[in-house]
């Protein structure tokens, strides 16, 4: 647990690092149209700046969490739905190879796991298929997600000045469709953001059993084929 924090602390640094030198750069750029007496570009400049900031805030909060850095199999296989602490410990140790190496290391895992019993591997099958099927909750889930979304946008289309956040009459040295395609992707990159947000751990949870599934049908005929 102590190295995925650290590993994630070091992650988020590189990130803001980045950060920092695109807007160094931009400050330079800044300061060398001031000596030119470009004061045009320093208006865009700090137009840019400030919607780099309102990306990256969006970035770290809402799309980055969503992106996992699968360095071992438990992780490349997106976390499985399986309470067997010994096997996800088991997997968790294994550093991810390349595809064919990682399915043939889960395959001998699993029919370890089952002590290759053909009617164990197949009650492992019927678990991972039932928590692979979609529940009640999630069906209500993806529901509401799809009831809600369509309103949602249509809201915020309609009354988009409300999400504006640099508006035309407050910067009249830019040109004001620069201004207007800036705040629509910042709209669209925050609405799309949310939405990944919330559906994106329900999708996950639908299909990250479906490969174990599959390999349990391969353990199941080869150990019907040896008997």
């Amino acid at each position: 647990m102590t190295n995925e924090i650290l590993k994630d602390l070091k992650s988020i640094s590189i990130t803001f690092i980045k950060f920092l030198c695109v807007l160094a750069v931009l400050t330079i750029i800044a300061i060398i149209s001031w000596h030119l007496k470009a004061y045009e570009v320093i208006y865009y400049i700090i137009v840019i700046g400030a919607y780099l900031i309102i990306w990256f805030l969006i970035y770290c909060f809402l799309i980055r969490p969503q992106k996992v850095k699968r360095d071992n199999l438990y992780l490349w296989l997106d976390s499985p739905n399986f309470t067997e602490k010994e096997f996800i410990h088991d997997l968790s140790e294994v550093p991810v190879k390349d595809l064919l190496e990682n399915l043939e290391t889960i395959y001998k895992k699993l029919l370890i796991y089952a002590k290759l019993d053909i009617i164990k591997l197949k009650l492992l099958k019927a678990y991972f298929k039932t928590k692979s099927s979609g529940n009640i909750i999630e069906v209500l889930f993806r529901s509401l997600v799809a009831i809600i979304s369509g309103p949602l946008l249509l809201f915020v289309i309609n009354n988009r000045q409300l999400f504006v956040f640099l508006k035309p009459k407050d910067f009249a040295e830019i040109n004001p469709t620069f201004l207007t395609v800036a705040n629509i992707l910042t709209i669209v990159l925050f609405f799309l953001s949310v939405l990944m947000f919330l559906i994106s751990d329900s999708v996950t949870n639908k299909k990250r059993n479906l490969i174990i599934e599959e390999i349990l049908d391969v353990c199941i005929s080869e150990c019907s084929n040896k008997k």
